[in-house]
């Protein structure tokens, strides 16, 4: 991999790192089995996993990576270190999550994830729930080459970094849209709302949605 800076690191890994000669600002290929894969993902060949397990270079001991976009461009990469082989447990977990990750993104559907920053409080009486839906921060999450291709993304453009509301206005269809799939239960198929492409065309689009709950948000 090209030469990578590092930007923080708690004492134990800055004594880890001390011990193989390595410090801030030097190389950062420790990962042998994940070195082509960083750099695919560093150069824009491949988006970013939410995880995934490397063994660290010359060594047998894994690591869990997690990768996420800089806002100025490339990646922060935070390691944790594991200190025993990694049971099959949590092994398991995170390998089906690799694969679905594939999946999802080799899919010809367009998928889409709303992550909401600022989560919305479903105690709320319906109305103000709607309002949350469309006006606490959020972003895009896990959308796919086949979402970007539906909304006419630019090539050299991540959907995953536009601002959410350029492509799901609030409007009065889609407030609509809301309130139907808070009336369900949060789980509603073939809901039709009318989003924009990325130039703003407004378009007819049909969604099956399932929100992810956890204490009343």
């Amino acid at each position: 991999m090209p030469p990578r800076h590092r930007r923080a690191a708690n004492p134990a890994a800055a004594l880890w790192l001390a011990a193989r000669g390595l410090a801030a600002g030097g190389r950062s290929d420790l990962f042998a089995e994940a070195a082509d894969r960083l750099a695919a993902i560093c150069a824009g060949r491949e988006p970013a996993p939410q995880g995934f397990v490397a063994r660290l270079q010359a060594e047998e001991l894994p690591a869990a990576l997690h990768c996420a976009p800089r806002d100025g461009g490339g990646l922060w990469l935070f390691v944790l270190r594991l200190t025993e082989p990694l049971p099959a447990a949590f092994a398991e977990p995170l390998d089906r999550l690799e694969i679905l990750s594939q999946m999802i993104d080799a899919a010809r559907d367009a998928c889409w994830c709303i992550d909401f920053l600022d989560p919305v409080d479903l105690r709320r009486p319906e109305d103000e729930i709607v309002d949350q839906v469309f006006r606490n921060r959020a972003r895009w999450r896990a959308c796919n080459d086949a979402m970007a291709a539906l909304y006419a993304v630019p090539a050299d453009q991540d959907f995953n970094t536009q601002p959410v509301s350029r492509y799901f206005p609030e409007t009065p269809v889609n407030r609509a849209m809301i309130r139907d799939l808070v009336r369900m239960g949060y789980r509603l198929d073939g809901a039709q709302a009318i989003d924009q492409r990325h130039d703003g065309t407004p378009m007819l689009v049909e969604n099956d949605f399932r929100a992810l709950i956890r204490d009343d948000q």
